[in-house]
């Protein structure tokens, strides 16, 4: 992860200090379920996650364009050597995955003939290794607890989903290889946070009041922001990565 190039591209000063704890930020979300950034408000908590964020954006988009870039080379040696009445797979790009040569050759007369088209597009995403990150900003405080819980109807006695498993809903069913970061933007209350019990345990379910069980994707992550932990409990604290965010590491000398 280049974060010193991308500290500069967003007109920052690209100290130690700072490069060092993004660094520190990234190793804990990434190798936890959970992880909880503490720091004072105005600190630099949700400037270095999007720092973070647009670090990896930056190394997917030139993955991205040298993917395009060979498989358009690749494109132009098939239809070259195709006009030539020779073979020539185009499959042999490296990374580029499974496309069918005819399809390739129905637009051999075509004055556009090596535009990517949409569906080779498409290929050439999903054979990027680099992976984004979407974050999911839900702040638990802005709204009631039923409404970020969910609740059971009174008179349909039926299970609403709250704003917490509908986002997970949401990543489970686009889970597309995408780091998916729910992003608790708030002060920590009791009320909210020991739901996330089950998410951050060895089970890594959310469990709802209906009894469903949530799983937690592999590429999911949960990070709190907060002032302080004096909110969690020992089993919160025990089940996630901690790194405390310093005034000093996000303000200039």
């Amino acid at each position: 992860m280049q974060i010193g190039k991308t500290i500069k591209r967003a007109g920052l000063e690209s100290r130690s200090e700072l490069v060092a704890f993004l660094e520190n930020l990234h190793d804990v979300i990434m190798s936890r379920s959970g992880s909880i950034v503490v720091g004072q408000a105005l600190s630099g908590k949700t400037r270095s996650l999007r720092l973070i964020q647009e670090a990896y954006e930056q190394l997917y988009q030139e993955e991205l364009e040298q993917r395009k870039e060979a498989f358009h080379r690749r494109k132009s040696e098939v239809l070259e050597a195709t006009s030539a009445g020779l073979s020539l797979d185009l499959m042999n790009t490296r990374g580029a995955g499974t496309l069918d040569i005819m399809d390739v050759l129905q637009g051999e007369q075509q004055p556009n003939a090596l535009d990517l088209r949409p569906e080779e597009q498409v290929l050439i995403r999903r054979s990027c290794r680099s992976k984004r990150i979407v974050t999911h900003i839900v702040n638990p405080q802005a709204q009631p607890a039923s409404a970020f819980m969910g609740e059971i109807e009174e008179k349909t006695k039926e299970f609403k989903d709250g704003i917490l498993a509908s986002t997970l809903r949401q990543i489970v069913s686009s889970d597309d290889g995408k780091y998916q970061w729910i992003v608790f933007d708030g002060e920590v209350a009791t009320e909210w946070i020991e739901v996330l019990n089950s998410v951050l345990d060895d089970n890594k379910k959310l469990t709802l009041v209906s009894g469903e069980a949530l799983p937690l994707t592999p590429t999911t992550r949960i990070v709190i922001e907060c002032t302080d932990l004096s909110k969690c409990s020992p089993a919160i604290i025990s089940r996630c990565g901690i790194l405390n965010m310093a005034d000093s590491v996000a303000s200039p000398k």
